[in-house]
């Protein structure tokens, strides 16, 4: 029997101003976890980054990657939960990943359903093309996973 994968999420609690790590079971996210092929070293130290570092990888394609930001403000039937604000984090978010070079999709309010089809699109289109790819979700969660708009 294959034993089930873990899947790591980290989260920042502002009110403590620490930084939590808590696991949700693969199996209650239905994508399949490949580990990342093997990264070549590379010797550039041209910016000065690269010397502090023993390794880095080319991120020169264009676009650079595609970025997947769900923002979920609104929860159905729960208006004090109404993440107020949000929409600067989700813009200030897409500001960053345009400047960076990837090529940016942002759903809102998104059921838990919805999340996992907009997650499994992305993890199933054709990535040969680009250096990485990068999902950011913003709504309310805890130590057992990430809500979606329906709570």
């Amino acid at each position: 029997t294959k034993e089930p994968k873990v899947l790591a999420l980290t989260r920042q609690d502002s009110s403590a101003g620490h930084t939590s790590e808590s696991s949700h079971l693969a199996e209650d996210f239905p994508l399949e976890l490949r580990p990342a092929p093997p990264v070549e070293p590379i010797k550039d130290q041209s910016d000065g980054l690269a010397a502090e570092y023993d390794w880095t990888y080319p991120m020169t394609r264009s676009p650079r990657g595609l970025a997947l930001t769900i923002n979920n403000k609104f929860f159905e039937g729960q208006p004090r939960r109404t993440r107020r604000g949000t929409e600067v984090d989700a813009a200030s978010l897409v500001a960053v990943y345009r400047e960076l070079g990837f090529s940016v999709r942002t759903e809102q309010d998104l059921t838990g359903q919805q999340m996992r089809d907009a997650i499994s699109s992305v993890a199933t289109q054709d990535h040969s093309e680009f250096d990485a790819v990068v999902i950011t979700v913003l709504s309310h969660g805890s130590a057992g996973g990430i809500e979606g708009s329906d709570g």
